[in-house]
């Protein structure tokens, strides 16, 4: 079975329009950062198989990243997702390789086809978290040029959907 996973309410990045200024940084202001389908923390059974189908980002319609693309051979990509396990019963993390997926534009659905193993030591049931990175050089950044000025102090949503395809149904 495929479900398509994201990010509602707080689980999702955000960012707020300022003018005054080129860009501005994604943050994520609580939750877990979990993939779900309705706002439910859907789990999936370890002893699954799971397949990451593709994975994106949903920027809002007129907005991109900043930079928009690497400046120089050698840069940091301006964009990717990072994803982890979470362990169900304490939020333990668990990355996993390869946890990092660059995406070539904003709006993109990158598709990747690659087999996702879960950490043996979850040993239960566990979670899907996706994140734009919010720190250091590989911060996640919204360019503001060509923003128009009403939507200036307006708050927006950056979520995150990932397509998976799995054999035992979600809980």
């Amino acid at each position: 079975m495929i479900d398509t996973l994201i990010h509602y309410g707080v689980e999702a990045g955000q960012f707020t329009v300022n003018l005054a200024v080129n860009k501005v940084a994604l943050s994520y202001p609580a939750g877990n950062k979990v993939l779900s389908i309705g706002g439910v923390f859907n789990k999936f059974t370890w002893k699954d198989n799971l397949t990451l189908i593709s994975i994106g980002a949903f920027l809002p319609l007129g907005f991109d990243f900043y930079p928009s693309e690497r400046i120089a051979e050698g840069d940091f990509w301006p964009d990717y997702i990072s994803l982890q396990w979470r362990k169900d019963s304490d939020g333990t993390l668990f990355a996993f390789q390869p946890n990092r997926y660059n995406l070539p534009a904003a709006n993109y659905e990158l598709s990747v086809g690659a087999f996702l193993e879960p950490n043996a030591a979850i040993g239960e049931d566990f979670n899907l978290v996706a994140e734009l990175p919010t720190a250091g050089n590989f911060q996640t950044l919204i360019s503001m040029i060509g923003v128009p000025a009403t939507l200036d102090g307006e708050t927006f949503s950056v979520p995150i959907f990932a397509k998976v395809e799995h054999t035992i149904d979600l809980i």
